[in-house]
């Protein structure tokens, strides 16, 4: 029986496999290679843009400087009209109306009520016509009754009528009053003790009905 030499096909094989594995040996070494210099290449480039002072920064900086475009309907000097968006943002601005803070209302200073003018005829309510006054004795002496007569349209009859002096600027209740009959006329007498012209009036209580003024100069 013929015996085989195992060795030789052993060698063959080794000789055969030497070429590929030096191919990929090759290969891998120039990749490497290849990556080496990419690296270097690289950081040479970032190091010398350093150097020159170009990175981002700066080209922010020069794009903030730019000079803005104009167009070739604007006039040289003038200022760049403001876009659609900026006009109608400005319009609304201008139309919204202040909106007031309640808690920043002024207060407001209560009014002083200006004291009657003897002089200017006492006024009615609404739809009133005017009161009238009469004296029987327009010069009397002093503490002499005086009867008033008179009529306060729209008075029911049964109600009470004052009698008011003009005192220093003020129309003061004077102790006398009267009862108003049928369509608000009254009569009643007075007994005046204050020397000189005394201003009087009758109205009812509580309300601007009232009548106009009549003079009494005690002497």
């Amino acid at each position: 029986m013929p015996i085989t030499d195992n060795s030789d096909k052993a060698g063959n094989t080794d000789k055969a496999g030497r070429p590929v594995r030096l191919a990929i040996t090759v290969v891998l070494a120039l990749v490497a290679f290849g990556v080496a210099v990419g690296l270097v290449v690289s950081y040479l480039s970032t190091t010398a843009l350093k150097a020159a002072g170009i990175d981002g920064s700066t080209s922010d900086a020069v794009t903030a400087t730019q000079e803005p475009v104009i167009s070739p309907t604007q006039r040289p000097g003038t200022a760049a009209a403001p876009s659609r968006g900026g006009q109608k943002t400005a319009q609304k601005t201008a139309q919204e109306p202040e909106k007031k803070d309640p808690q920043k209302k002024r207060k407001k200073k209560p009014q002083e009520k200006p004291s009657p003018d003897p002089k200017k005829p006492s006024r009615q309510g609404p739809g009133q016509l005017p009161g009238t006054l009469r004296v029987n004795d327009g010069r009397v002496p002093a503490f002499k009754q005086v009867r008033l007569r008179g009529r306060i349209p729209g008075v029911r009859s049964g109600r009470r009528v004052q009698v008011e002096r003009l005192e220093a600027g003020r129309w003061r209740r004077f102790p006398v009053t009267a009862r108003a009959e049928a369509r608000g006329e009254f009569s009643v007498r007075v007994a005046l003790g204050r020397p000189g012209a005394n201003v009087l009036r009758v109205r009812l209580p509580g309300t601007r009905r009232l009548t106009g003024q009549a003079t009494v100069t005690v002497r």
